[in-house]
């Protein structure tokens, strides 16, 4: 991938997702940056505390219970309540739409079927300004996945991958590990960009 310009778009990687609920991560191209936050002071690197992780993943897991005894239905995703869409600590985001609003996404795309919720909340990009029309990242903390086998990943920004073609919509969907076509996807942008080493 090319460097960053001033023509580059920021987009806010959240759409409504099909039949009226959740929330799922989308953009219009690998090169388009997610974040919605201001750059920060050089030096001031964020990150989420390990106990508010866990509560999320524990939180996951009630939710699963919870959908799994009604066979996943969307009849049950419907009936889950705003504070069941609230992960614990969302108030302390660095994504200040997190703080007052429902934050946990069920994803509904062809790419990832595998995939039941997601969420952002404790995933922190910690953008940098460089240069006019650059920005460099530290990301910290991990996104939650939660997968229909009941499986919870906690994955960091460079584990994520973009696929190498959008879908029919011209959208691409973020991939993680295990995902159909990850193998073959391509770094997020806040990965490539990022002062943090790359994976192998």
């Amino acid at each position: 991938m090319g460097t960053l310009n001033s023509s580059t778009k920021i987009l806010i990687g959240i759409v409504v997702v099909s039949a009226g609920f959740g929330l799922g991560k989308a953009l219009a191209g690998p090169k388009a940056v997610r974040g919605v936050t201001a750059p920060r002071p050089v030096g001031e690197v964020r990150a989420p505390r390990p106990e508010h992780v866990e509560a999320g993943v524990n939180h996951l897991r009630s939710i699963y219970a919870r959908l799994k005894a009604q066979d996943f239905s969307e009849a049950a995703i419907r009936a889950l309540s705003k504070s069941d869409r609230r992960m614990p600590f969302s108030d302390l985001a660095e994504n200040v739409t997190f703080h007052k609003s429902t934050n946990l996404g069920f994803p509904k795309y062809a790419e990832t079927p595998e995939v039941l919720a997601v969420t952002e909340v404790y995933h922190y990009y910690n953008r940098r300004a460089k240069a006019p029309g650059m920005n460099r990242f530290q990301p910290r903390g991990y996104h939650l996945v939660l997968f229909r086998d009941g499986e919870i990943g906690k994955f960091t920004e460079c584990e994520l991958r973009f696929p190498a073609e959008p879908d029919t919509d011209g959208i691409y969907h973020v991939l993680y590990p295990n995902s159909k076509g990850y193998d073959k996807g391509v770094p997020t942008p806040e990965c490539e960009y990022s002062e943090e080493p790359k994976p192998e």
